[in-house]
């Protein structure tokens, strides 16, 4: 196994996986973890020199203001990592 693969099933830890309030998943992970699952996973690919495109999916927060907030987070990371601010 190569590429996305292996850095996902070496380095994210598996209680990463939907954010609390998400409707579909009802698996009860915080922003916060998400944050932390999405960092360890972008730098695990960035490591490894995996290629990384950021699509902005999903939208099943109650609240829009929190699916908002996630994306942005994933999108800050992302870009943090190539050496842009956002």
């Amino acid at each position: 196994m190569g590429g996305l693969g292996y850095v996902l099933t070496r380095h994210l830890e598996p209680r990463f996986l939907t954010p609390q309030g998400d409707r579909l998943g009802r698996l009860s992970i915080s922003k916060e973890a998400l944050a932390e699952r999405d960092g360890q996973t972008l730098q695990a690919c960035k490591d490894y020199g995996v290629p990384v495109a950021v699509v902005m999916a999903g939208g099943y927060a109650a609240n829009i203001e929190d699916t908002v907030e996630i994306h942005h987070t994933t999108v800050r990371l992302a870009g943090g990592l190539a050496g842009i601010q956002i």
